[in-house]
């Protein structure tokens, strides 16, 4: 009775995990929400929490749900230096 038991439950489990992997295929789409925007999987955005600092994080699917993987603190930016160009004129 208890071996019977057990192989129904990995038969059931089993026939479970190929529905799981064509959800993906049949183009259903997930995605992460930052900023008041929608980002894909795998992107890479700098989030900006309301207390806090920002930081690289990038939209990853876990098991079901979505979720932001922290990359590295602080975000990438760039300044320009235009007192090189006002001296040349």
């Amino acid at each position: 009775m208890g071996k019977v038991f057990v192989f129904g439950a990995v038969i059931a489990t089993l026939s479970v995990l190929p529905t799981a992997a064509l959800a993906d295929e049949n183009g259903i789409e997930c995605s992460c929400v930052a900023n008041g925007e929608r980002i894909e999987i795998g992107k890479v955005v700098c989030l900006r929490p309301g207390s806090g600092k920002p930081f690289m994080a990038r939209c990853e699917r876990v098991l079901n749900n979505t979720s932001w993987k922290r990359l590295q603190d602080g975000c990438p930016t760039a300044n320009l230096d235009i007192s090189d160009g006002l001296e040349k004129l």
